[in-house]
């Protein structure tokens, strides 16, 4: 299901956070490393994670850190 996210190049992700179909809040960060663990997308820089998100069914829930 994720192995085409586990290959990427260039290292940055921008995700959008939305409510009701309304965007709201747009980052962007560089990562070194992504990870798929029990359900979530850790993204890490300098050996800290940076963003995880929680895989549910289709859609990615973005999840503190």
């Amino acid at each position: 299901m994720l192995k085409e996210l586990t290959t990427f190049q260039n290292c940055q992700v921008v995700v959008n956070t939305y409510v009701d179909d309304e965007l709201i809040k747009r980052d962007g960060f560089w990562f070194e490393q992504l990870k798929v663990d029990h359900g979530f997308l850790h993204f890490f820089k300098d050996d800290s994670v940076v963003l995880s998100v929680k895989v549910e069914g289709e859609k990615l829930k973005k999840e503190p850190v």
